[in-house]
């Protein structure tokens, strides 16, 4: 987990570093409006509540255990309950970041990424919204769409329902 962090932390530094060097902290005189030289393209990994995942997951452990719905009911409701945090999610950045001027150019809500173009200060102020846990390069974005990213491997694998009840 210590790891996990540690590499959101670098990949938002670099971000803020590479936005700094780009001239969002330039003492020159800016436009009033912003401009397209201004826009950076940046990937947005968003953070579902894991925690309403982990939960919602026991509770259907419970059920299966107890005998109220069967494995693959459970998987299933688990599979909708899931999607629908993940849209919930994905809507909530893309709100935040549309508000702030910023335009959303990709969603892969499995994922859990977008891609979005807009100033850098915008696109930085949003990390403190908790639907939002890291902002990387552009780049990054394909690369996250091709495989699912490391920490929500856990919350996509049904089987933790499955494996609580014996039949």
């Amino acid at each position: 987990m210590d790891e996990h962090g540690r590499r959101r932390f670098l990949k938002t530094a670099s971000v803020g570093m590479t936005a700094a060097i780009a001239g969002c902290g330039s003492a020159e005189d800016a436009p009033a409006q912003s401009s397209t030289e201004d826009q950076v393209t940046v990937t947005v990994v968003l953070n579902p509540d894991r925690d309403a995942l982990q939960m919602r997951r026991q509770e259907l452990v419970e059920e299966v255990e107890a005998g109220n719905v069967t494995q693959s009911e459970a998987a299933e409701q688990f599979s909708e309950e899931r999607s629908e945090l993940l849209a919930e999610t994905a809507t909530n950045a893309q709100e935040s970041l549309e508000s702030g001027g910023a335009e959303i150019e990709d969603v892969d809500e499995e994922a859990l990424v977008m891609r979005a173009t807009g100033n850098p200060a915008t696109l930085v102020s949003v990390l403190t919204e908790d639907y939002i846990s890291a902002i990387s390069e552009a780049s990054d974005y394909d690369e996250f769409s091709e495989t699912p990213e490391g920490g929500d491997a856990n919350a996509t694998d049904t089987g933790a329902v499955e494996d609580g009840a014996g039949e």
